[in-house]
């Protein structure tokens, strides 16, 4: 049995919860690609805690907030994109 199985495939569900949702959005802006590569970084940061013998205090991970941050722009961007598209269309 993995040593803190339960922590690692949590971590894992969450690293491919913003792949998909990363693959989603690349089909409107390069901001996806971005969001995979913090997602990863995250992934790695998350699984060398887990398995270290210090106790972490829980932290509001900057990669989640970037993440976050990066997808709300995108909503905005896209958001604008599809305003324009109306009006233009009117």
């Amino acid at each position: 049995m993995i040593k803190n199985f339960s922590d690692h495939a949590a971590n894992e569900r969450t690293f491919l919860a913003w792949v998909r949702t990363a693959i989603a959005v690349m089909a409107f802006i390069v901001i996806g690609t971005v969001m995979i590569i913090l997602a990863a970084a995250r992934l790695f940061v998350t699984a060398r805690k887990i398995d270290s013998d210090i106790s972490h205090a829980g932290i509001g991970s900057q990669l989640d907030i970037a993440l976050a941050v990066l997808l709300a722009l995108l909503g905005g961007s896209l958001f604008l994109y599809l305003s324009h598209a109306l009006v233009a269309s009117l």
